[in-house]
């Protein structure tokens, strides 16, 4: 922060001192720019607000307000603070610095939010990549420790690596195929628990009830989901004498339990062969349940982080929900400060009959050019599969919108990327929607920009 603070207060006098400079050279009857309008000092005033924020703007106002009066003063060889020129863009200069340097100070505080956020996001990565060794550890541990009890565990543990994923759906279609592999088990569910209720995610070998109560269902699902540990219809019947087994209930239930002692849901064998219900086959089934519960754990963990991430990391370009959030904070200070905004669609013609490695290449290259050449102001992100870019041009109009189209498309031109085979331009498609007093919502906007893509088309013959 003090490194930013003596930057502003050297560039503050190195501007004034070019100024004046000049104003010697060429201006020596008008020193200090005197009754020049306007002032040449608001210039630099506005620059240092608009880089450094609100005290850069007090600073750079309080000096060129002292260098004028000193101005006026050496000139008139009275006192020069009285004058009504000074005071009249003394009043400009702070008045420019207070309003510039507050709207900058917001933004600065804004990207300190999000350096914040990301660093987050980051720690968050990490911890789930310590925890992912550490399960690993885990499995290692429990193979060395079943190897001697009974020597198929080996290739069992070596099947649920498979459950090492972050899809949700893959982990629960693998552990049902274990289950059905090394248990023989002919019916079998897995449900997760979303309030009090257990809902089912994947069956197999039979019809299972879509959801169960846990607080009115008193079923060994249910049963095994309060308690936190593995049942089986054995245990069930020992435990009391008043309990009523039907032919659809379970053989075997265990609860899907987090590290932190938290329930996630509960999986259940419906049938399993007469001569497989044994202690060996409970003690697998209980083992599995342990190993599933992490696995699950962790993709429900990375899919919460990975809602949170704000940037597409193949591209380097903001996702479509930081887009949705943006734009309406964009839109809202336009309708309110009549501040001109542009959102500009951009989209490859037959993008999709290439092949992905060739989609890939063309939406890399356009994304690096895209955040190279606008401002820092301007905000490149996803849109949609068909409409991969959509770019937020803040302060700027529908003519100066297409005046930066241009000057893209001529980048682009003049770089060249490797395209498809057959030696054709590769064609874009851009629509521009900016704002309107008549204009409602975001919503709006970004219809207006859509419509107007069959208006503004651009042919790049880059090299192959």
């Amino acid at each position: 922060m003090k490194s930013i603070f003596r930057t502003a207060i050297s560039e503050t006098v190195g501007a004034l001192g070019l100024l004046l400079l000049a104003n010697w050279l060429g201006w020596k009857s008008q020193l200090g720019f005197y009754q020049i309008e306007p002032n040449p000092m608001c210039i630099v005033v506005l620059l240092m607000a608009a880089r450094y924020g609100s005290f850069a703007g007090f600073f750079s106002a309080g000096c060129s307000g002292l260098v004028l009066g000193i101005a006026i003063t050496l000139k008139s060889g009275q006192n020069g603070f009285y004058d009504p020129y000074l005071i009249k863009y003394g009043f400009l200069f702070f008045l420019i610095g207070y309003v510039i340097g507050e709207i900058r100070q917001k933004y600065i505080r804004y990207e300190k939010r999000l350096e914040g956020s990301l660093d987050k996001q980051r720690s968050v990565y990490q911890e789930l990549e310590e925890e992912k060794r550490r399960i690993e550890r885990i499995n290692k541990e429990m193979e060395s420790r079943i190897l001697d009890d009974v020597s198929s565990f080996a290739s069992l543990y070596e099947t649920t690596k498979h459950l090492q994923s972050f899809d949700l759906e893959h982990i629960y279609q693998a552990f049902l195929d274990i289950l059905v592999q090394y248990l023989e088990v002919e019916a079998c569910s897995l449900f997760l628990l979303e309030g009090d209720n257990l809902i089912l995610k994947q069956s197999r070998g039979g019809e299972q009830v879509e959801t169960i109560p846990i607080m009115f269902d008193d079923g060994i699902i249910a049963r095994c989901v309060k308690q936190k540990h593995a049942m089986s219809i054995k245990d069930m019947l020992i435990a009391g004498n008043d309990y009523a087994f039907s032919l659809n209930e379970s053989i075997m239930a265990a609860p899907l339990v987090t590290a932190s002692g938290d329930v996630l849901g509960a999986i259940s064998i419906e049938r399993l062969p007469f001569m497989r219900i044994t202690g060996s086959s409970m003690k697998i089934f209980s083992m599995l349940a342990e190993w599933v519960s992490s696995d699950i754990e962790n993709a429900l963990y990375f899919q919460e982080v990975k809602k949170k991430n704000i940037l597409d990391e193949v591209l380097n370009i903001y996702t479509y929900d930081y887009l949705i959030h943006r734009l309406m904070q964009e839109f809202h200070r336009a309708e309110r400060y009549k501040i001109p905004l542009s959102v500009v669609l951009i989209q490859v013609k037959e993008l999709e009959k290439m092949d992905l490695l060739k989609q890939s290449k063309i939406l890399k290259f356009l994304a690096a050019g895209l955040n190279k050449c606008l401002r820092l102001t301007d905000i490149v992100t996803q849109y949609n599969d068909s409409i991969p870019f959509c770019i937020i041009l803040t302060t700027t109009d529908y003519d100066q919108a297409k005046l930066a189209m241009n000057r893209i498309l001529g980048m682009f031109k003049g770089i060249g990327i490797d395209t498809i085979n057959s030696g054709l331009p590769l064609e874009l498609e851009y629509g521009i929607g900016s704002y309107e007093s008549s204009l409602k919502s975001h919503e709006q906007l970004m219809e207006n920009a859509e419509k107007d893509m069959k208006k503004c088309t651009a042919s790049l013959r880059l090299s192959n």
